[in-house]
């Protein structure tokens, strides 16, 4: 106990430890960005939280450290297109969820909203899925304090040469 106080209260920042971490976060920032989706979830993220959109990725921003401001409401709808050199067309479509710390019960029922679309045999799956429209769709809610996203992703594969 007396350690674990010791570390909370002074912790040690050694700048070679850093140096090692600040490389290890690089990397996975690295790793991320090399995603051929990485610069549409980017855009799309940066519409649905406007100067806010570090905050709500995992990754963050390279060169953010700030206090946690409120996240204004958005102004209007707005749409992004993405072109990248892969065979598969891919649609997807976000909005704002609740906040966990404002209507934890909403978040319930955001959960289950997309659990229920994402049930093998549901009416969405099937019109989407079944028919042949797209080859994949996908429903998700990030639990998130200060609003996180509902995204509904869909993905078919194209046979046209790039």
């Amino acid at each position: 106990m007396r350690f674990l106080a010791a570390s909370l209260r002074e912790p040690l920042f050694r700048e070679q430890n850093l140096a090692l971490e600040k490389e290890v976060v690089l990397g996975e920032y690295d790793r991320a960005e090399s995603s051929p989706f990485f610069g549409l979830d980017k855009k799309l993220t940066s519409l649905l939280y406007p100067g806010q959109a570090s905050r709500k990725d995992t990754h963050g921003d390279r060169t953010a450290v700030a206090p946690i401001p409120e996240i204004p409401p958005l102004e209007r709808n707005e749409a992004v297109i993405d072109v990248a050199q892969m065979p598969v067309a891919t649609v997807l479509v976000q909005w704002r969820g609740p906040s966990a710390s404002r209507d934890p019960d909403a978040t319930f029922a955001a959960d289950v909203f997309s659990d229920a679309l994402n049930t093998p045999g549901s009416g969405f799956l099937k019109r989407l899925v079944d028919s042949g429209l797209w080859q994949e769709v996908g429903v998700n809610y990030d639990t998130l304090n200060h609003v996180g996203p509902i995204t509904i992703r869909s993905s078919s594969f194209v046979s046209v040469p790039l």
